[in-house]
């Protein structure tokens, strides 16, 4: 290793060596000058301010209000259940906002449990019910005389089947096109033949109200005895769809006493009493007439047939011209 006096030593003995260096000038880049400015001057300190965010503030100012607001309400109107509403007239009574189905007429008049049954329980009842009417069809078409009164066995079988599977359920029947039409109970014949069949298997007798001062009387036949059904079943037609109905009058005698006193009510016969009517000729037709003390010579058959019908239930049901 060589030292610092060794070098000096040598020097010394060479006094004619020398190295000689020309003043340089260098130019410095004008980065450098621009950082030693950075560098020589003094570093003021940032003191950081909290950026404010003018949206935070409203928001939730207005979340707060709305908190307490909603709060206020609960505390103020507490969340009571929705109550069913109902319509009420003076002649139909109060009407409840339900549709129904035929078939499920009459069950809670035999089993009292029906009412307050799960909504699985009644479905069962339901499908018990159409089963049973389902095996009463031959025996009710022969003893009372189907074909007359405008039975069918394949139209009965058609409407009940259905039912045994699904019972009164709307949705299920409506989804399977087989619900029952009651805006045609008044006008079409083989849905008035459908309701006489199920009133006389369930042993029922039902008014049916197309208005206020309208209503059709159902089992249809014209010998159907009354004293065996003595309570009524009230349905109001709403819209083309049945809706039961409590009803003014619970027996056959007070609603009879009221279409007596008011002359706005009407009574409209039902078009499967008509049925054994359409089969006979004209003269026929005549002396059915004369049997009732009706004069229709100069009537049309169609005229003949609705005159008769009419006539023929007013005596039965105990009522004046």
């Amino acid at each position: 290793m060589v030292t610092f006096s060794q070098i000096e030593e040598v020097i010394a003995k060479n006094p004619h060596r020398r190295c000689i260096c020309e003043n340089v000038n260098i130019t410095e880049p004008s980065y450098i000058l621009k950082l030693k400015e950075m560098i020589e001057k003094p570093i003021e300190k940032v003191i950081e301010k909290p950026v404010e965010n003018p949206i935070e503030k409203p928001i939730e100012k207005v979340i707060e209000k709305t908190i307490e607001k909603s709060i206020e309400k609960v505390i103020e109107k507490p969340v009571e259940k929705p109550v069913e509403k109902v319509i009420q007239t003076k002649a139909i009574g109060f009407i409840q906002k339900r549709q129904i189905d035929p078939i499920v007429l009459g069950i809670s008049e035999k089993d009292f449990l029906y009412m307050g049954a799960s909504d699985k329980t009644k479905h069962q009842m339901e499908c018990e019910e159409s089963i049973r009417i389902e095996g009463l069809i031959d025996k009710l078409y022969s003893e009372e005389g189907g074909r007359s009164r405008g039975w069918t066995k394949k139209m009965l079988e058609a409407f009940i089947k259905p039912r045994c599977a699904s019972g009164g359920n709307l949705f299920e029947l409506e989804k399977a096109k087989v619900s029952f039409d009651w805006e045609k109970i008044f006008s079409d014949k083989e849905t008035s033949a459908i309701f006489d069949f199920l009133c006389l298997a369930k042993n029922i007798r039902v008014v049916i109200w197309k208005d206020e001062f309208h209503f059709g009387l159902w089992p249809a036949a014209d010998h159907a005895v009354i004293e065996k059904i003595p309570t009524l079943i009230h349905i109001a037609l709403v819209d083309g769809k049945g809706y039961l109905t409590n009803g003014s009058f619970n027996t056959i005698e007070n609603l009879f006493e009221y279409v007596k006193t008011n002359e706005k009510v009407g009574w409209i016969p039902a078009l499967a009493c008509s049925n054994l009517l359409s089969n006979k000729t004209v003269d026929e037709l005549n002396e059915e007439g004369k049997k009732v003390h009706l004069d229709v010579s100069d009537l049309k058959k169609s005229q003949k047939i609705a005159m008769i019908a009419a006539k023929r239930r007013m005596l039965t049901l105990g009522l004046k011209d």
